[in-house]
């Protein structure tokens, strides 16, 4: 009896004593989960960005960028072809692939980078036959906040990565017109406002001036002010006018309308309903202004394809569209002419015509400047030994036939012995540039605008 007591004791001592370790483990397991709980809460930050965001592809960018990333990349390529069928452009673009990353991330003023992790997930394609797929970034953070600002901090890096190279590949698309719609032209490639050879700071006070219209849109509306700005660019032939409103247009993103004032199947109603009708985010251009008031119905009379069209566009359409209160919300229309002289003042008076700016021949800093922009890595010597041979047989030249000279020459030598080409009297004697010109006290860095 006594050694089955002590047997049942025993036996009930170890069970009890494995209940304990049980409800000590229970509420230890418990324990640790809010302690989790309660750190994930309090202490991590977490980003989720889902492939149906536009900032699911500047991440993947950016992550594949980092060196501090995975060594695990799936690879997209991409190609175009001709017509022909044959491969014209072949692009690689690395991705990180599904799956748990790392990187480590080190803020100013912090000693030991802190680990980022990165799970890239992807589910089985949708009815579009598309995968869905998720980024999730999650980090340890001292506070909510302090979380927050980290991660906005990464999608802002990817962001802005992702801009500066959209930047270097983007476009701009021309639309032009058949007299009564719009349509897609042509899409040129963004042409560089440092392409521009103008005057010191003449394309950055341009620039400024349209990039302050844009961003003032509030301004105007509590002025009461209507929200457009109009521009006259005249002068010269061949002086750089249609090549400044690319670059513009490239530099603010904007596309560019062309009008042909001397259209013969333009008229009053026709040239207001393309104003108002206009694409979006688009600089109007009227080419030829002065062309608008010649008088073509004697051209067009008894021709069927313009028959009920006047000819032309009047004076008081042309006035009454530029002022019209339809739809001139943000419009900014650019007016070029080589004959400033055969405008009416009333067309160009405040109001109509806002900024402008003469396009002459070409000046002595345009010249260097032309020098330099196609040999960059040339001494300001030989710039100043161009100019002078261009002088000396050409007082006036436009830059479009100054470009022209330069884009068949690759030798900068051969480009200053050679400006007798660009002679307006072919007998005039060839500059060999073996004289060379000393520079002025001035620096030519100044006539380019450089710092």
């Amino acid at each position: 009896m006594g050694l089955e007591g002590v047997g049942m004791g025993d036996g009930f001592g170890l069970g009890l004593g494995a209940a304990a370790v049980a409800l000590i483990g229970r509420l230890g397991n418990r324990g640790l989960s809010m302690m989790n709980t309660y750190i994930t809460r309090n202490y991590t930050a977490k980003l989720e960005i889902t492939n149906s965001d536009i900032a699911y592809e500047w991440m993947l960018g950016h992550l594949a960028s980092r060196r501090d990333f995975t060594a695990h990349y799936q690879i997209g390529t991409s190609f175009k072809k001709t017509q022909a069928g044959a491969i014209k452009k072949l692009d690689f673009n690395l991705q990180p692939t599904a799956g748990t990353h790392y990187l480590w991330e080190k803020k100013p003023g912090e000693w030991i980078p802190r680990p980022i992790k990165v799970e890239r997930t992807r589910s089985q394609p949708t009815a579009s036959n598309v995968p869905f797929e998720t980024i999730i970034l999650e980090t340890f953070c001292s506070n909510k906040t302090e979380g927050r600002e980290r991660m906005l901090e990464i999608l802002e890096t990817a962001r802005a990565e992702a801009f500066a190279k959209m930047d270097t590949s983007m476009t701009t698309q021309i639309y032009g017109t058949n007299g009564q719609e719009w349509s897609l032209l042509s899409t040129q490639s963004k042409r560089p406002l440092s392409s521009i050879i103008l005057d010191p700071m003449e394309c950055e006070r341009i620039l400024k001036d349209l990039k302050s219209f844009v961003g003032n849109k509030a301004w105007y509306d509590g002025m009461g002010i209507p929200y457009r700005r109009g521009y006259l660019f005249y002068g010269t032939p061949g002086s750089g006018k249609t090549a400044l409103i690319t670059a513009l247009a490239g530099e603010l993103k904007y596309s560019i309308a062309l009008i042909n004032m001397a259209d013969h199947m333009m008229d009053d109603s026709r040239f207001l309903h393309l104003l108002n009708k206009a694409p979006p985010d688009t600089i109007i251009v009227l080419e030829d202004i002065d062309c608008a008031f010649q008088d073509r119905a004697k051209l067009i009379e008894g021709d069927k394809r313009f028959a009920g069209m006047s000819g032309g566009v009047t004076h008081s359409g042309l006035l009454n569209a530029i002022d019209g209160v339809t739809n001139s919300d943000g419009r900014i229309l650019v007016m070029t002419t080589n004959y400033i002289e055969r405008l009416d003042s009333a067309l160009i008076r405040p109001g109509r015509v806002d900024f402008a700016r003469e396009f002459k021949n070409a000046s002595d800093a345009q010249i260097c400047g032309m020098f330099l922009r196609f040999f960059p890595d040339s001494p300001d010597t030989h710039a100043w030994n161009f100019l002078t041979g261009v002088r000396s047989h050409n007082a006036d030249i436009s830059m479009a036939r100054l470009q022209a000279y330069m884009m068949s020459h690759r030798d900068p030598v051969k480009a200053m012995e050679n400006t007798a080409k660009l002679a307006s009297n072919t007998s005039s004697t060839a500059f060999d540039g073996s004289d060379p010109v000393a520079p002025p006290e001035l620096e030519l860095s100044h006539f380019l605008g450089k710092s």
